[in-house]
C-alpha cells in the first residue's frame, strides 16, 4: 500500500510555505514521485536556488 494514495502522475499538489523548510522539502519529494508542484510563499527572495535545482533534476519545470 502506498504511504499517500493520492500520489501520481497527473496529479497536482499546492505546497505553501515551500521556500524554505519542511514546506521546501515536502515539494521536492512530491515532484520527485512524479507530481506536479505548485509551490507558494510569502517571500519570494526567501526561495532557496538549491531547492529549485532539486526539482528540476527531478522532472520539475521552473515557471
Amino acid at each position: 500500500l502506498p504511504l499517500f494514495p493520492i500520489l501520481g502522475i497527473n496529479r497536482v499538489a499546492l505546497v505553501t510555505g515551500a521556500s524554505v523548510g519542511m514546506g521546501a522539502a515536502v515539494a521536492v519529494e512530491l515532484v520527485r514521485l512524479g507530481m506536479k508542484v505548485v509551490g507558494c510563499a510569502r517571500d519570494v527572495g526567501k526561495i532557496q536556488p538549491d531547492t529549485l535545482l532539486d526539482m528540476c533534476k527531478n522532472g520539475g519545470e521552473n515557471i
